[in-house]
C-alpha cells in the first residue's frame, strides 16, 4: 500500500470540472489485483449535501486529482462516494 498527498480535486459536472478546495487530502493505492485507490478528502461543510447526493445515488464520477506536487499533471479517476462524514464540531465560546 502506498499513500500520496492529494493537493486538489475536481469533479466533472455538466461537461465542466468543478474544483473543490481541499482542507486536506490523501490518496491510497491499495496495490491489489483490482487496482483500487481510496481518495480521502476534507472539504468545507457547504459541499456536504452534494457529496451525500452522490453517495445516495451510487453515481460514478469522473475526477481530476493533483497528487504530491502542484506541478504534476492531474490524474483521472472514476470514483463513487462511499462515506460522507462530518469531522469535529465547532463549539461557540
Amino acid at each position: 500500500m502506498k499513500t500520496f498527498k492529494m493537493l486538489s480535486v475536481g469533479v466533472l459536472i455538466d461537461d465542466k470540472i468543478q474544483d473543490f478546495p481541499l482542507i486536506d487530502g490523501i490518496i491510497i493505492n491499495q496495490e491489489n489485483s483490482h487496482r483500487m485507490w481510496i481518495l480521502e478528502m476534507f472539504i468545507d461543510k457547504q459541499h456536504e449535501e452534494l457529496f451525500q447526493g452522490w453517495k445516495d445515488s451510487g453515481e460514478v464520477l469522473d475526477t481530476s486529482v493533483v497528487i504530491s506536487y502542484p506541478e504534476n499533471e492531474p490524474a483521472g479517476f472514476r470514483v463513487a462516494v462511499d462515506t460522507v462524514q462530518q469531522i469535529g464540531t465547532i463549539f461557540p465560546f
